[in-house]
């Protein structure tokens, strides 16, 4: 979160292929974020505006896990 500031409003998550989310933004990109809709508008913002994003080293943020079927694919102990 301190890794946001004017001069790099964004910080994300970074893993293959590109920086995404989890990410955290300031309030200065928050109208551009009330303009997206579905759930991967917030990595195209990440990606157009890449020159004021800080990437923070995070593979395991590439699991996507929507469903319990997901968190069982990756967590269930019994598998």
């Amino acid at each position: 979160i301190t890794a946001c500031t004017n001069e790099h409003p964004m910080t994300a998550t970074a893993y293959e292929p590109s920086p995404g989310v989890p990410a955290c933004f300031d309030r200065s990109v928050f109208p551009e974020l009330l303009t997206l809709a579905g759930d991967s508008g917030a990595k195209r913002i990440i990606g157009k505006r890449r020159h004021e994003v800080i990437a923070i080293s995070c593979p395991e943020a590439s699991i996507d896990i929507d469903t319990l079927a997901d968190y069982r694919k990756h967590f269930d102990p019994t598998r």
